[in-house]
């Protein structure tokens, strides 16, 4: 249950609001194999098709940083 909640979490954080069940398998799996070494979690998110699957709905665009930015300073 441990593997796949924190594979849940990565995946919502780093994939998508409502990530794809084969990442959050794969990455559960990795966890399990590994005895729960989160680098090799994290290694594979990264290599994770999904995880670079276009459109990246959990990147920002330039623009997108830069209003982020602005409210931040609270500029007007």
């Amino acid at each position: 249950a441990t593997a796949n909640h924190i594979a849940t979490k990565l995946c919502r954080h780093f994939i998508a609001d409502t990530p794809p069940q084969a990442a959050i398998d794969r990455i559960s799996k990795a966890f399990l194999a590994s005895g729960g070494d989160l680098p090799a979690v994290y290694r594979a998110l990264v290599e994770a098709p999904e995880a670079w699957a276009v459109p990246s709905t959990k990147i920002k665009t330039p623009w997108e940083w830069l209003v982020s930015a602005m409210r931040g300073l609270d500029y007007p």
